[in-house]
């Protein structure tokens, strides 16, 4: 039993050694601009160890910017008009949403570390800086209805330093 509790410690020390290790090679790849592994972001491609864009699925992502962003269309009818005219991600699978992601105007963040120049910008920073702001009043726009309480003033005060909506919320847990 010694050497079991032992190994067992070890074992857990290990684990945890390991995960601070692999933080730690995110952070620095975000640092130095290289891929983060796991999926790619929609409309990037890898080339060797670096984001560029895709031929195909970029200019796929970038409508769905001007779409959302210029024309006001919702996400719902953009991901409808792709799956109508047959537009794919290279690996076949449906175009179910668009990430409005920093990673679209090249910033790349990991594990406290921030790139502004990681990656080749897709669109603008004033194109997502709109849709940002537009995407922040729709995913607020219903809240009222969310909730089990009805708060009377959710979407008609607003805060006098940056104009935001107040919003009730409640709840029980920590």
């Amino acid at each position: 039993t010694l050497l079991k509790s032992v190994s067992l410690g070890y074992n857990q020390f290990y684990s945890e050694e390991l995960a601070v290790k692999a933080k730690r090679g995110h952070r620095e790849n975000a640092i130095n601009g290289k891929t983060l592994g796991g999926h790619l972001p929609f409309g990037y491609k890898k080339d060797g160890d670096r984001y560029v864009i895709d031929e195909r699925e970029g200019p796929i992502a970038q409508e769905a910017f001007h779409l959302y962003g210029e024309r006001s269309c919702s996400i719902k009818s953009i991901v409808e008009k792709f799956a109508r005219e047959g537009k794919t991600r290279n690996d076949g699978r449906a175009i179910t949403h668009c990430c409005l992601e920093k990673k679209y105007i090249g910033v790349l963040k990991c594990e406290g570390a921030r790139n502004e120049n990681a990656m080749p910008p897709l669109v603008s920073k004033e194109l997502f800086n709109l849709c940002q702001k537009k995407r922040t009043k729709r995913k607020h726009k219903n809240f009222k209805l969310k909730g089990k309480e009805e708060y009377y003033l959710s979407g008609k005060v607003y805060c006098s330093s940056c104009g935001e909506q107040y919003l009730g919320e409640s709840g029980t847990g920590h």
